[in-house]
């Protein structure tokens, strides 16, 4: 497993959208929320996750069939990664510590991105966001 590295030291982790993703976000229990790329969409397509938790996002572009495994570039907050088929990254940071509060999407190479939703556990999910979710 990698882990990221910082590509963008500029990036001072901002806070979010306060816009909801368009597709419903699935609560990711657990140290480490796992984010799935796949050939055609990612798994889940979103992901809400807690300030303290760990994200790492896996290239599982060869899952259903070998002949579409491809290396992919995957870039969150201002950290990125390179994967090659089945290869996971780590980011060494806490959500909350490099993304800030709020809905933000990962870019990729070649395949459809996640979307990260970091709010609080006690945060219900409306759109827009509650502002007292979005503050630290």
């Amino acid at each position: 497993m990698k882990t990221a590295r910082l590509t963008e030291p500029s990036w001072s982790g901002e806070r979010g959208s306060e816009a909801m993703p368009a597709t419903p976000c699935s609560q990711v229990r657990g140290r480490v929320a796992k984010l799935g790329l796949m050939t055609d969409v990612p798994i889940p397509r979103c992901a809400r996750v807690t300030p303290g938790q760990r994200i790492m996002i896996v290239n599982r572009t060869g899952a259903y069939h070998r002949s579409e495994a491809r290396p992919v570039t995957a870039r969150l907050g201002g950290y990125s990664a390179r994967l090659k088929p089945q290869e996971a990254v780590l980011f060494p940071r806490p959500a909350g510590a490099f993304l800030g509060r709020g809905s933000f999407r990962a870019r990729t190479t070649y395949v459809g991105a996640p979307a990260v939703l970091v709010l609080p556990e006690d945060c219900e999910i409306a759109s827009p966001i509650p502002k007292g979710c979005l503050s630290r």
